[in-house]
């Protein structure tokens, strides 16, 4: 018998050891998102539930003005990306768009539009800044702040992000840095990491039953 339950217990550890990370680009410049509507919408992409929300009564929106423009790193630009409100794409100070997966994941990067360095300031010209968040929800927490791109090379205000961040997480947010100033979320590259499979669960679960049986024979 506790040879059963150390079989038990070690394959279990070794599906839980040997379940892939599966990576996924999400490119909300893709006309497959052209059919966004209401304050809350999910999909599936590669098996994981993508949901997107504004917490409002506010609606998201995508609208196709990037259309036949060559944006880099593969996104489609059919459109400007994932916005909140009626008759723009963009997210506002006032406004926090959530983006939330069934699995927990790794950001590795994120690619925003529309933050353009020749945006003013009390008349000063500054770039437009937005601000994401793995963190910030009713209680505080902390927001990340990004600039804009040169208007001269980069047309759309696209902009990077490669956020070194190792941190698994279930959601990420985004939000206006300032009044005035508003942005797209065009797409996003993440590293899932899977929930554990029921078999598993199962294999794990008769592993400690067992155990709890050889336990109380002892004891």
């Amino acid at each position: 018998m506790k040879k059963l339950v150390q079989t038990l217990l070690g394959l279990s550890l070794i599906c839980c050891l040997i379940s892939p990370a599966n990576a996924t680009f999400i490119d909300f410049t893709s006309d497959t998102w052209k059919d966004v509507v209401g304050d809350t919408y999910s999909r599936v992409i590669d098996g994981i539930t993508v949901e997107l929300s504004t917490g409002t009564t506010d609606k998201l929106t995508w609208n196709p003005e990037q259309t036949g423009v060559s944006l880099p790193n593969g996104l489609a630009g059919a459109g400007d990306g994932i916005g909140i409100g009626e008759g723009n794409d963009e997210i506002a100070m006032d406004e926090i768009l959530t983006i939330s997966f069934s699995s927990y994941f790794v950001v590795e990067t994120i690619y925003l539009l529309d933050l353009f360095q020749n945006e003013t300031n009390d008349g000063r010209p500054v770039g437009e800044r937005g601000q994401y968040s793995f963190d910030i929800d009713s209680n505080g927490g902390d927001w990340n702040e990004v600039g804009g791109g040169s208007d001269t090379l980069n047309p759309w205000g696209y902009f990077e992000i490669q956020t070194e961040n190792t941190d698994t997480h279930s959601w990420i947010k985004f939000s206006s840095a300032y009044a005035g100033w508003d942005f797209s979320v065009a797409g996003l590259e993440i590293t899932t990491t899977p929930n554990p499979e029921p078999t598993t669960m199962l294999l794990f679960g008769l592993g400690l039953l067992c155990f709890a049986g050889i336990s109380r024979r002892i004891i």
